[in-house]
């Protein structure tokens, strides 16, 4: 219903072409991901497979003629840098990223904390926000300070 939304059916990744998606449900319908759960860190969600469509931030920025991104946010349970990587390009025009953040790896592979925070650093960016909303994951907010 709003003319400035548009929704796109694919997933955010690190690779063009498609990938298995984890889908959550039962307790927690918010935990899907491409990174596979590890099952003790989700023990009341059940996981069930499906093959979806997936690009990378530049691809889907220059596809659709973006040159520029304002505000980011990410929450990829866990692919948040990879996908960051792939992007770089057009996530490096980013004033603002608010991005999920992981204290520990609740799905196979998914970074930490510090490995997002050092990225986004060497990209310029400076963490002024950070909440977490559990002992092992939360929010952060990073700002590119511009010239």
């Amino acid at each position: 219903g709003y003319k400035n939304i548009t929704c796109y059916p694919q997933a955010l990744s690190d690779q063009i072409g498609t990938n298995t998606i984890f889908v959550s449900s039962g307790r927690s319908t918010a935990t899907s991901s491409l990174l596979e759960p590890k099952q003790e860190l989700h023990p009341e969600t059940t996981f069930s497979q499906q093959i979806i469509s997936t690009t990378t931030i530049d691809s889907w920025a220059q596809i659709h003629h973006i040159d520029h991104i304002d505000f980011m946010w990410l929450d990829m349970q866990g692919g948040e840098l990879a996908a960051l990587k792939a992007g770089e390009k057009i996530a490096g025009t980013a004033f603002a990223i608010y991005t999920e953040i992981s204290l520990q790896a609740r799905y196979a592979s998914n970074p930490l904390y510090h490995e997002l925070k050092l990225w986004l650093e060497n990209q310029g960016f400076t963490e002024v926000y950070q909440q977490l909303i559990k002992p092992t994951w939360g929010n952060a907010l990073f700002i590119k300070q511009r010239k």
